[in-house]
């Protein structure tokens, strides 16, 4: 996603969220109402009302790395860079490889299965550093 879209994303997001809490809060009597005024999607704003998930939070299942394991990459980094160790395309792939396998392996508990995972490809790391320019 291009960093001016997903910069218009985040911040149709946090209208969402801002829309959510005023109707918690009841500063608003009507969902059409907080829809309005915070100019989102009354249709997205009653889903998400009742429980439904965030475009990120749908689409995170067919990611290789959840967002809570691209945060636990990009700590790794950081603290590589710190350090003074370079980060290179395969060293980052394997620490990738590595998030991934933890999570394969505390759900379903079986090495055999494992092995089965497709392996990161070279396109990923691209889009990684694209989402995750400041690493």
């Amino acid at each position: 996603m291009h960093p001016t879209n997903r910069l218009k994303s985040s911040r149709y997001e946090a209208d969402i969220q801002d829309a959510i809490q005023s109707l918690k809060d009841s500063s608003f009597s009507s969902v059409r109402a907080a829809a309005y005024h915070f100019k989102v999607s009354r249709d997205t704003l009653r889903r998400r009302m009742a429980g439904g998930n965030s475009r990120a939070q749908a689409r995170e299942i067919n990611q290789i790395l959840s967002n809570a394991e691209e945060k636990t990459l990009v700590r790794w980094i950081t603290r590589y860079t710190r350090a003074g160790s370079p980060m290179t395309p395969s060293l980052l792939k394997e620490l990738a490889e590595l998030i991934r396998r933890q999570r394969v392996r505390r759900v379903l508990g079986n090495e055999a299965v494992v092995n089965t995972t497709p392996p990161i490809g070279h396109e990923w790391l691209y889009r990684f550093r694209n989402q995750h320019l400041t690493v």
